[in-house]
Formats: structure tokens, sequence, C-alpha cells
């Protein structure tokens, strides 16, 4: 078993580039060191397990096939990323493309089978859904227990909203936030929780959001997961993607024209209505007017924070397509996959425009990130600052680093009481009774654990306390 990801580097998130080397070459090198320990002579085969589009798979079987070394010896290709079934037959001497799907939907069961006399490992594939097989018991406990720690903590806050945003005039009662002030603070959560890829501003469009939401939240009433999931109805799976600050304000000037016209009878272009961040102030006439208190530049380039969708053509904008359809699938699978499911959101046209114009590559959904996961995690680190007394995450940018230093130890060992040399459940519970004044719900102070916690170990310790300002 040969394992390998994507060679092209346009899919690696910018800043955290590996060194990459070909895949061809990769597995060439991994048959090679096989057989010098294994000797020249005998008659094993060679599965890569790939994360690549299926059209580099294609390329990559094309090549082993033309290989005097590998031609023969890779019956199958495991392969990832695309996110759909598929199973490609290809011609005599090349591998088969097996893809079983994602979210677990799907079962690739395999059969390989060859002697010394053969030529070619013979292979049977056959894809059936999970629902066939009985639940494993384990699994299922397992399950249930995630599942009844997210319904509690639904319950949970996760931040309590500043004052109105200063997005346009309108005119708001006294005891609710208007729904729009509260999507432009959590978009605000969601930029700060990309602080490190410095972040101008954050988009989101009105078919990530479910109508009428937020507008029960009353000023001074603490935002909870329960908002958060009722209100962001979609993945809306967010990247990162540099746009000049013409296009940018086109955008949203040209999406909020065509929502104000559309209500009632083109339900996708009121859809397409552009949100911004708190922190972009824009005029009556949906001009952005200054990003951060900073004058607004349309020549100048900005870095954005927005749904991977509003970038897609409307053929792929979440979509999911059965191409490559297999008689291996299972009859009922491949009635599920003979139709595409439209996805929620629809592009924004000159976000697409631009990215298909100036060739730009739109990260795939490995290098997203959820909306909802990226604001849960802004509100943790948030709180955890506050613990250690930097206050608010925009506070103290220019700490010096031995201050903080300084300042996270004497922290650190007023929280492990027992001087274990961690931070437990425990020690955070009575560390918060004497700074907050009151304890914390038990699901709250456990996702704090694990928001710093990489390991799953219930522990904090020094290092992990460190990540509290990044």
């Amino acid at each position: 078993l040969c394992g390998v990801t994507t060679d092209d580097a346009s899919q690696y998130p910018h800043g955290s580039m590996p060194q990459l080397r070909p895949i061809f070459s990769s597995i060439q090198s991994v048959w090679d060191d096989a057989r010098a320990v294994i000797g020249e002579e005998s008659n094993d085969i060679l599965i890569p397990l790939t994360h690549q589009p299926i059209a580099a798979d294609a390329i990559l079987v094309d090549r082993i096939a033309a290989d005097e070394n590998l031609t023969g010896r890779v019956p199958i290709i495991l392969g990832g990323h695309d996110r759909v079934v598929r199973v490609d037959e290809t011609s005599a001497g090349g591998a088969t493309i097996v893809k079983a799907g994602s979210n677990g939907c799907d079962v690739a069961i395999i059969d390989i089978w060859w002697s010394t006399k053969d030529e070619l490992a013979h292979r049977r594939v056959s894809i059936l859904p999970v629902f066939d097989f009985e639940p494993d018991p384990s699994m299922t406990a397992f399950c249930a227990a995630k599942i009844d720690f997210l319904y509690s903590m639904m319950a949970t806050p996760v931040s309590v909203l500043d004052g109105l945003s200063n997005q346009d005039d309108r005119i708001t009662s006294t005891k609710h936030h208007h729904p729009h002030d509260v999507l432009s603070q959590v978009l605000l959560m969601a930029k700060r929780a990309t602080k490190k890829h410095s972040v101008d501003l954050a988009l989101i469009s009105a078919a990530a959001i479910r109508p009428g939401a937020f507008s029960l939240l009353k000023i001074g009433e603490p935002l909870l997961v329960h908002d958060l999931f009722d209100g962001l109805v979609h993945d809306s799976p967010m990247c990162i993607i540099n746009f000049p600050g013409s296009v940018i304000a086109d955008a949203v000037r040209s999406s909020r024209f065509d929502a104000s016209i559309a209500f009632g009878e083109h339900q996708s272009n009121a859809d397409k209505y552009l949100h911004c961040d708190a922190s972009v102030e824009l005029s009556s006439s949906h001009d952005i007017l200054a990003i951060d208190g900073e004058p607004f530049i349309a020549r100048q380039n900005y870095i954005v924070l927005l749904d991977r969708a509003l970038l897609l053509d409307a053929d792929h904008s979440g979509r999911l397509h059965a191409a490559g359809a297999h008689p291996s699938l299972h009859p009922r699978r491949a009635a599920r996959l003979r139709g595409s499911i439209s996805g929620p959101t629809p592009p924004i046209e000159l976000l697409h425009t631009y990215v298909e114009e100036n060739q730009l590559s739109v990260p795939s959904l490995e290098l997203t990130t959820p909306i909802k996961s990226l604001i849960v995690e802004f509100c943790m680190r948030d709180t955890w600052r506050r613990v250690v007394g930097f206050g608010k995450w925009d506070d103290h940018h220019d700490l010096p680093h031995d201050v903080f230093l300084a300042v996270i130890h004497q922290t650190f060992e007023h929280m492990d009481e027992n001087k274990d040399g961690a931070i437990t459940i425990a020690d955070l519970l009575s560390t918060f009774d004497l700074v907050a004044k009151s304890i914390p719900s038990a699901p709250l102070v456990a996702k704090l654990i694990a928001s710093l916690d990489r390991s799953a170990t219930g522990r904090v310790d020094r290092e992990k306390l460190v990540l509290v300002a990044f």
C-alpha cells in the first residue's frame, strides 16, 4: 500500500506549502524500495491510496501502464478527494480507479487475486450502501454520545453581541437586534478566527441564512450555539481569496440591487444578497466606505473570507454528480445518483467571472472550514484570552512576546491547583468560579479544552495554553 496526496500546489493553503514531489515518482520510489527488501522476483502488487481529482488519477493510470516495472502490478487505485462514488475501468494493463464517496454513505468491497502465471491481477469491485450492514454496537454508542453532546451544547452561550453595526441606517427595536446586525457580527467572528491569514473582510449570501433567523435575539442576551445552527442552515465552507476592491464593491452593490427587486418572483436573486461583516461600513446605496475604520480603496487588493459556493459556476455550485456510474453500484445507490442535487447557495456572477478570467484556483473542500466551526473557534479562544487577562480578541495586538509568556505562565500556575502539570476540567471549574464569579456549564468547559486539546486527552499543558492568542 502506498499513500499519496495531490502534488497540485494550488490545493494547499497559503503559508502551509509542503515540499512536493511528483506523485508518480513517489510511487516508483516506494516500489523500488519494497523490491529491494522483498526481492526482484517476488510476485507482489502495489495499491496506491490517492487523494486527488479523478482526472489526475486517470493520468496516473496511464503512466503506470507505460512503466515496465509497474505495468500489471497495480490492479486498483483507491482514491479520495472527489466526494462522489466512482468506479472507472481502464484498458487492458491498466488499473481500476475506485472512489467510495464521502460522509461514510457507501462501502467499497474489492477482491484481488493473482498467481505467478498471471500477467495482470484480477479484480472485482462492489459498491454497497452502508445501511446494508448491521450497525456496529460500539460505533453506534460512540455516535449516540456525540449526538447527545451536541444537543447538550445547544443551550450553551458562545458570545454576547456588542451594539449595532455600522453597516447602514435602519430602524431597530430597543429590545431586539436587527437580524442583519447579528449576522454582521457573526461574520466578524469568522473573520477574526482567520486572523493569521490577515483577512480583511468576510462575505456570505442570504442563501446560507434561514429566513427570519436571529430576529428574536434580544439586546444583551447571549448568542447560543442553537442560534448558530438555527440561523446558519448550511455548512457554508469558507475559503480565502484575494480580490480587487472594485470587484468586491461591484459584487456587493449588484447583489443587493438584484435582491431588492427579486423578493416574491425570483427567490434565486434574493438569495444572492451579500452580507458583510461588521467591520465593513456601507452607505445607504450599498457602497463600501471603509473597512476596520480605514477608507476603502477600490484599486487595492483585499483578502476575502467567503463561501466557496459563491465562486463556482451554476452547474457546480453545491451539486453532486453521478458521473461514471458503474454496474457494480448497488441498484438503490445508482438510482439515488442518477440525478443531481442542487446546492443551496447560488454563485455570485461577478466573483465567479473574475476567478475564471484570472484563472484563480478555487480551494478544494478539504481546504475550507464551515462557518459555524470558525465562529465556535473564535468564541472559545476569545473566552480563553479573557481568562488569562488579555481581554477581547482584538486587544493587545502588539503585546511583547516575553510579557505574554509570563502571563501565560502565571495563569497556568494559578489554574493547575494540584500541580500535576496540566489543566483539567476540575481545574477550570475552580478558576472560572473565581474569575467569572460563576461556574460555566460543563459542555462549555469541555469545548474550551477541546479547542486547545488537539490530541483529545482532556488536559491542556502549558504549550497548548499559548495557543489562546493565535
